[in-house]
């Protein structure tokens, strides 16, 4: 009786079809018609007992409210029709009468739809700001009526969408079932990550399909970005007129174009301008004696390696070396292969079973003398090297802290090529310094002619917040730029192209010059204090936050940028800052880095609130969260303490949350701290990450949303995204087929419903599904659990007193993921039904069979009976007037035809009464 009566109410639609020559496309209904939506809605039902489909004819027309038209989503709709290459619908304007139209008709938060969509006797809704919600909307579709209604203009368009969605993907030939959709998103928040160069027409074309992509699976921002925004008054004349086209783009499709601003972390773009921002580590008192009006560094230690040439060894030994990795078993001297001398080291064997995934390194413990910038450098060869995880050169602190994070260029096969790193000592006097690979897997490397050293100005900053001193050795005396020595620049410093904020980790530094007419004498020793920046990874520099003429040129650009773009939301792109507080800028302000990071927002936030009052602002969490990267020290090379700053940001600043270690922690943290947050999943990842992000945050309060977040732009998972970040399993398909003016006591109604699941969750499972009841709306609901069968229709049976005359219900399911699913949508929203003057019997579906449904004009009504006895029917509208009152034997075949000429146009009821009970059908006139 289950999938049984499923099957065969399809099956009436299937012979329809095949009668009709219309047929299905790369579709069936082995699962419920809905689930082919993308996202899947809140509450929806096909309205199986209608034996039409809804058909675009040229006859019909598109309806507005005179007072409220939708003229813009009047126009989508037409051209969503264009391009199917179907005729558009004429506009016409609803009267207040109408209970029924031939045709389409949309508006938003509208009474004359409210109206429209109550005549059909079902669930009674009333569609407003509030429900269902903010971009929330009803489709309803009977045979030659459309309705779509939103709760604003974005739930209209909403509508509109997945009114073509069911348009081209249920038929061949564009028809769709009788149905009714309810629905509205879980998160206001449903963003994908996609930021592009803006100044490339062929970026813009991409784009287009991929931002279409995302509007028509209901996603509703595009958080971008480019680096050009941060020196955007550079741009030329094409550049503006391509970030207009693309802001109109994204208007037309409803996408927030949600801009990337501030990066302060990877702040390579803002530096553009003045690479002397970068944030700088000290050099205290490097010594120099000046040697034919230069100066000449003089090492307060000699760090020169015993063995750096890689000459001296035995067997497969290397003398010099605090230890190098297994000698004779992975690591060998050879005398074939090397760059220079009579031999060089090199690594293999790292593929058999009981060596794999192991380390291959030289280190060197060596002391160094505090607060001095040091080179390291190699020649290294490769051959079809792979590991799990870097090749570098890395020097650590005394208390294992990493001194540099500069990666080297290795490719899996090279010939000999040159590495380069330079890093400060800070505040250490002995140091361990590495060359080698971790987790090496297989191939081999060679290394040789390794170089230790002491060096003077790489990447030199000279801004007010990093001064230069030089003074004498031992007299009293600073000297003068300008004066007594010449400008000291670094050419290459946030230069190495030639425009600003490309920086590298080494190139040979400017030389320190005398004036022959200031007060400095060859043979004298000096000392000389300064800062430098240094690069993290590949490229990332950090900039100064105290220096005012930064944020100067951030306002500068950013008016700019507002200006065309005038966005609803920004994000502020403070992320992984690395770099921090040891520079005179920072230091003399007496503030903590968590201190200074907080007075940065508070500024970037006070930028934005002056030109665009109303922007929504968001940020990445990381920086401020203490179980991510707010660390009370020792959080990369800045200096003091990070935590605090959340308790200074302002509120209003939404957090993007990307914690994934510690995400309870995490969530709970800013929760805790009354801020707005979303998360930050994919990351180039699966959708069990997305999804897995969306159960971390079922109970966080004031969550909003989802970003996607992709660093590789893969953009192949958004299907699932934008399911995710709309809905959840379960997901309860049922159809309130009875009439609110009708009641069946003293019986066994049967309810009918389907649950399904999660279709991207391969470990998805129903592990609860009730139907909560009560018959009167005073009482407190009863409930009774269902089958939790899948798979099938389940009929699920009540039986109501035999005075009963009202009836409340809704389902509930909960999944193995403690997701609850409740229908009808909306909290205080029940099916509900009336009285019927006397108890009676609803007659099984299969005694009695009316047609055709809907009619059309004054076609008769034909109803078969397999009863052979005389038939009382009644029929009525939907207010309970009586229409046709007659007793008629059933003739030709069993068949009864009644004229419907009486019957007004909309819906009614026929009542069928024999020996076996009353049979209740409801007909639609058009």
């Amino acid at each position: 009786m289950k999938t049984e009566k499923y099957l065969l109410k399809i099956s009436d639609f299937i012979v329809l079809l095949i009668f009709l020559n219309l047929g299905f496309i790369n579709n069936s209904f082995a699962d419920y018609p809905l689930s082919i939506l993308v996202p899947q809605p809140k509450q929806g039902y096909i309205r199986d007992n209608f034996s039409a489909v809804f058909k675009l004819t040229n006859v019909m027309k598109l309806y507005l409210n005179p007072d409220k038209p939708a003229y813009r989503q009047a126009f989508e709709f037409n051209r969503e029709l264009r391009k199917r290459s179907i005729d558009t619908l004429e506009y016409s304007f609803l009267k207040e009468k109408d209970n029924l139209i031939d045709g389409v008709a949309i508006g938003y938060d509208d009474v004359l739809l409210n109206r429209l969509i109550n005549n059909i006797p079902e669930q009674k809704i009333s569609v407003n700001s509030d429900y269902p919600g903010k971009e929330g909307y009803v489709l309803d579709i009977i045979p030659r009526q459309v309705i779509i209604t939103g709760s604003d203009e974005q739930g209209l368009h909403y509508g509109i969408l997945t009114f073509y969605q069911l348009l081209d993907k249920l038929f061949k030939d564009k028809s769709i079932l009788p149905l009714r959709i309810i629905d509205a998103p879980d998160f206001p928040v449903r963003w994908v990550y996609y930021p592009t160069n803006f100044l490339v027409g062929a970026n813009i074309d991409k784009l287009k399909p991929i931002w279409s992509n995302c509007a028509n699976m209901k996603l509703n921002g595009i958080l971008t970005g480019d680096y050009k925004w941060a020196f955007i008054s550079e741009m030329p004349q094409r550049y503006f007129d391509s970030l207009k086209s693309t802001r109109d783009f994204a208007k037309d499709k409803y996408l927030d174009m949600v801009c990337g601003v501030f990066s302060f972390g990877y702040s390579n773009d803002i530096l553009y301008h003045n690479p002397n921002w970068a944030s700088g580590l000290p050099v205290k008192g490097q010594k120099f004696v000046i040697e034919s009006d230069t100066g000449r560094l003089v090492p307060n230690i000699n760090v020169t390696l015993p063995n750096g040439g890689l000459e001296n060894y035995n067997g497969n030994n290397f003398s010099g070396f605090n230890f190098i990795d297994d000698p004779g078993v992975r690591s060998f001297v050879d005398t074939e292969i090397k760059h220079s001398g009579k031999a060089s080291i090199r690594f293999s064997n790292f593929d058999s079973p009981q060596r794999q995934g192991t380390n291959a390194r030289l280190s060197k413990r060596v002391k160094v003398n505090p607060f001095t910038l040091y080179h390291m450098s190699a020649w290294v060869k490769t051959e079809n090297l792979t590991c799990g995880y870097i090749t570098q050169m890395l020097a650590l602190g005394k208390k294992g802290n990493a001194l540099n994070y500069a990666n080297i260029d290795v490719p899996t096969t090279t010939d000999w090529r040159k590495v380069d790193i330079t890093f400060n000592s800070l505040d250490n006097d002995t140091i361990n310094i590495y060359w080698g690979t971790w987790d090496a897997q297989s191939g081999k490397i060679w290394w040789d002619d390794l170089l230790f050293e002491e060096v003077a100005f790489v990447n030199l900053i000279r801004r007010p917040g990093a001064p230069l001193n030089v003074s004498h050795q031992l007299l009293d005396l600073v000297y003068m730029e300008g004066i007594d020595y010449d400008s000291l620049y670094d050419s290459k410093m946030g230069r190495v192209h030639g425009y600003g904020g490309d920086y590298d980790s080494w190139h040979q530094p400017p030389t320190f010059k005398r004036k022959a007419s200031g007060n400095i004498h060859n043979g004298d020793t000096l000392l000389m204090s300064y800062y430098h920046t240094v690069v993290i990874y590949d490229s990332q520099v950090m900039i100064t936050m105290s220096d005012p003429d930064v944020y100067t040129k951030l306002e500068e650009q950013f008016q700019i940028l507002d200006s065309i773009l005038k966005p609803n939301y920004y994000f502020m792109n403070h992320d992984e800052i690395r770099v921090m507080n040891w520079d005179y800028g920072d230091q003399s302000r007496g503030l903590t880095p968590a201190q200074i990071l907080a007075d940065n927002v508070g500024k970037c936030t006070d930028i934005i609130k002056k030109y665009n009052p109303e922007a929504d602002i968001w940020i990445w969490s990381d920086m401020f969260d203490e179980y991510h990267n707010a660390k009370k020290s020792d959080y990369y090379l800045i200096n003091g303490d990070m935590t605090g700053s959340a308790d200074i940001i302002p509120k209003e600043i939404g957090i993007a949350n990307w914690n994934s270690s510690k995400h309870s922690e995490s969530l709970d943290f800013f929760s805790s701290k009354g801020f707005r947050q979303i998360s930050a999943p994919y990351y180039d990842q699966d959708e069990n990450n997305i999804r897995i992000w969306k159960e971390w945050t079922q109970n966080t309060p004031d969550f909003k949303g989802m970003i996607y977040t992709t660093w590789q732009q893969k953009y192949t998972h958004l299907e699932p995204f934008a399911e995710y970040s709309w809905n959840h399993a379960p997901y309860i398909y049922h159809y309130p087929t009875i009439s609110p003016t009708i009641i069946v006591a003293d019986s066994n109604w049967i309810f009918p419903v389907m649950f399904k699941g999660d279709r991207y969750d391969k470990g998805w499972k129903l592990t609860e599904a009730s139907i909560y009841y009560r018959t009167d709306n005073t009482s407190d609901f009863k409930k009774i659990d269902i089958n939790l069968d899948t798979s099938l229709i389940i009929d699920v049976p009540l039986k109501l007193p035999l005075d009963n005359k009202f009836l409340q219900y809704y389902f509930t399911a909960k999944d193995n993921r403690n997701w609850l699913t409740k229908i009808p949508f909306g909290n205080e929203m029940y099916f509900e039904l009336g009285q019927l003057p006397n108890p009676v019997e609803n007659i099984k579906q299969e005694y009695f069979k009316v047609y055709p449904n809907p009619l059309l004009n004054d076609e008769e009504i034909i109803i078969e009976s397999t009863i052979n006895e005389k038939l009382s029917i009644i029929i009525t509208d939907i207010f309970g007037n009586t229409l046709i009152d007659t007793n008629l034997f059933p003739e030709n075949g069993n068949k009864i035809i009644i004229n419907s000429s009486s019957l007004p146009r909309g819906i009614n009821f026929i009542y069928i009464k024999s020996c076996l009970g009353i049979k209740i059908n409801k007909i639609i006139k058009i």
